[in-house]
């Protein structure tokens, strides 16, 4: 399969409340790339191109505005075949505790540029792998502005799955990292991880993002 373009540009989402009675997962937009449903699988020979540009979303309490998840690339690792993602220009209004504004499950290479964070939330940005030896590596975090939005987690969150990320020139960015060789500029720690794995109480408090919903909704 070649050629594959996904562009979403100039859009409005209004993201409502979860509802865990219901067993619902409430995103704005989740992009996943993997086949469902009645396929034949068809190897890819050239990655996956999305663009998420100039997109408005207000999450008033769900769970994620963005949600981008690589998944044959975790089925596929030995091809090197990743999806190319770049986010960028985009608004995102968090309130009455949506989890996150933009989240990637083991995407690599992505760029996330110039997007603008207002209202309140748990996280801006969270990435993460799942599947047991992936990483989500290579991500590029660049001149995006979280001045006026707050957190009660962190703008940025770089889960222990991370690796080789670029987090530059974020406005009023706070950032937890547990990854490896991952490079911050401009920002303030909420957390340095030691690389030690020694940190439990980090992992205690985010359990309920890395174990809970999104994991087990995308990795049925």
């Amino acid at each position: 399969i070649n050629d594959v373009k996904i562009s979403v540009v100039g859009n409005r989402f209004n993201i409502p409340i979860n509802e865990p009675i219901l067993g619902l997962w409430n995103e704005g937009l989740e992009i996943n790339n993997y086949p469902q449903g009645d396929y034949i699988e068809v190897p890819l020979t050239r990655p996956v191109f999305c663009t998420i540009e100039e997109n408005e979303f207000k999450d008033a309490g769900g769970d994620c505005a963005i949600f981008l998840h690589d998944h044959e690339y975790a089925l596929h690792p030995q091809d090197n075949i990743a999806m190319r993602v770049s986010i960028k220009n985009n608004q995102i209004n968090m309130s009455d505790e949506a989890t996150a504004g933009i989240a990637m499950l083991e995407v690599q290479n992505s760029e996330s540029l110039n997007n603008k964070f207002s209202g309140t939330g748990y996280y801006g940005m969270y990435a993460y792998a799942y599947w047991e030896g992936i990483i989500t590596k290579n991500g590029l975090i660049l001149g995006n502005d979280f001045s006026h939005a707050t957190f009660s987690e962190a703008a940025i969150y770089l889960d222990y799955t991370t690796k080789n990320w670029k987090v530059i020139g974020n406005a009023n960015a706070t950032v937890i990292d547990l990854g490896v060789d991952n490079f911050i500029k401009n920002a303030n720690f909420n957390h340095r991880h030691d690389h030690s794995g020694k940190d439990k109480q980090i992992m205690e408090d985010h359990i309920n993002f890395n174990q809970g919903k999104f994991r087990e909704h995308h990795h049925n």
